[in-house]
C-alpha cells in the first residue's frame, strides 16, 4: 500500500507541476501579447523645421524652404521609413507656397534620425490678396508662421493607407519645433506632388 501511494502523489506532484509550467508559459505568453501590442506597433513620431526660406517678397511669390524633417521610432522590433513618393507642402494662412518631393529614409528601432536639406519651392505663386497682406506684415515684423505638411501615400503594408502629417505654426530659424510632435493620421489617398504656380482661387 506505501508503495502504491507514493506513486499516487508522485503522480499528483507531477501533474502540480506540469499544472505550474502551463499556467507559468500562458502567463508569459499573454505578456508578451501585451508587449507587442504596447510597444511594438507604436506609430512614429515626427517632426519639422524651417531651416531658411527666400522668394517670399513681390506679388508673384517664388518661394524656396529648406526643411528639416525628424522621425523618431517608437517600435522594439523594426525602425520606421519615409515611403517612396512622399511629398511635402509649406502653406501660410492655408494657401499653399510650395512644395516638393522627401527622399526615402530609415531609422533604426528605437531609433531617431533626421533628413535636412529638404527643398519645397513654388514659381510665380499668386495668393490672396489677405494672405499676401498678412505675409508681407508679418514678413516685416519678423514673425511669418507656416504650416507644413508631409503627405506619405499608403504600402501593401499598410493596406495602402497612407499617413498625413500636419506641423502647424513654424517659424524660419526655429530648430526647437524639431522638438514639438506634429500630428499624424491616416489619409486613403493617392499622393501626388503638389506645385503652387501660376494664379490660386481668389487671388486678385
Amino acid at each position: 500500500m506505501g508503495e502504491i501511494d507514493d506513486r499516487r502523489w508522485g503522480a499528483v506532484d507531477s501533474l502540480v507541476l506540469v499544472a505550474v509550467a502551463v499556467a507559468v508559459l500562458v502567463v508569459l505568453g499573454l505578456l508578451t501579447v501585451i508587449l507587442c501590442v504596447a510597444l511594438g506597433d507604436k506609430q512614429p513620431l515626427y517632426s519639422a523645421a524651417i531651416d531658411a526660406a527666400t522668394g517670399l517678397d513681390g506679388h508673384d511669390l517664388n518661394p524656396l524652404f529648406n526643411l528639416t524633417l525628424r522621425v523618431a521610432s517608437r517600435s522594439i522590433f523594426i525602425g520606421d521609413c519615409t515611403a517612396p513618393g512622399t511629398v511635402v507642402e509649406v502653406s501660410y494662412a492655408g494657401v499653399p507656397l510650395a512644395a516638393g518631393p522627401v527622399q526615402r529614409f530609415c531609422t533604426k528601432r528605437r531609433g531617431t534620425r533626421e533628413l535636412q536639406a529638404i527643398v519645397a519651392w513654388g514659381t510665380a505663386v499668386q495668393i490672396p490678396g489677405f494672405a499676401l497682406d498678412g505675409l508681407a506684415a508679418d514678413a516685416r515684423r519678423g514673425t511669418p508662421v507656416f504650416d507644413v505638411a508631409v503627405t506619405m501615400p499608403g504600402t501593401h503594408w499598410s493596406n495602402h493607407h497612407g499617413t498625413m502629417v500636419s506641423c502647424r505654426g513654424l517659424r524660419v530659424g526655429d530648430t526647437a519645433s524639431l522638438g514639438a510632435t506634429c500630428a499624424a493620421s491616416d489619409v486613403d489617398t493617392i499622393v501626388t506632388l503638389p506645385r503652387p504656380s501660376a494664379k490660386v482661387d481668389g487671388a486678385n
